[in-house]
């Protein structure tokens, strides 16, 4: 047992030295860069998107500051008193888009544009309810404001390539009357 003792103690004396390698210095600050077109709420998030519209045709650079754009809309539509179900179409409406917008390069096809016009419509909508009238107090139990996407979901194509499978829904409906 004795000889195990003084291995011990080599051993603490060999990890108490290593942990004092380090340098005294502290680890260099990262700023946190945070992009030019980062909207700062709802509204300037359309005007964004507005704006970049008018040279989405010129150049790829908008049509990439819009996938950033409509990428962070859901954060920042869910950093607003908006409801859940007055948040939801605008994240909906975004991961449609977003996926449109990988699948296309400018120039975009009227669908796209009206897309995003549509979506820039939705934030104004939702900015409105969250505003209201100057001096009123924010309406947040409006229904909320939707998007024709025209993009089906999974669910929805899979039922309607297969009229014979029924949803989750449906079978519960069933399994319920029984």
């Amino acid at each position: 047992m004795n000889a195990r003792h003084p291995l011990r103690l080599l051993l603490i004396a060999i990890t108490l030295s290593a942990a004092g390698c380090g340098s005294d210095q502290p680890a260099p600050h990262r700023e946190h860069v945070i992009p030019a077109h980062w909207p700062t709420d709802l509204p300037d998030a359309r005007a964004k998107i507005l704006e970049r519209l008018e040279t989405a045709g010129d150049a790829t650079l908008p049509a990439t500051e819009h996938r950033d754009i409509i990428g962070w809309l859901p954060e920042i539509a869910a950093d607003t008193p908006l409801s859940e179900s007055q948040w939801l179409p605008i994240h909906e409406a975004c991961d449609l888009l977003s996926q449109r917008l990988r699948q296309t390069a400018p120039p975009w096809d009227a669908t796209t544009i009206g897309q995003l016009r549509g979506l820039c419509d939705l934030l104004q909508a939702q900015a409105t309810t969250i505003s209201g009238p100057p001096g009123s107090p924010p309406d947040l139990t409006s229904p909320p404001a939707t998007i024709d996407t025209e993009m089906p979901d999974a669910a929805t194509q899979e039922t309607a390539e297969n009229p014979n499978l029924t949803t989750d829904h449906q079978d519960e409906t069933a399994e319920a009357g029984r």
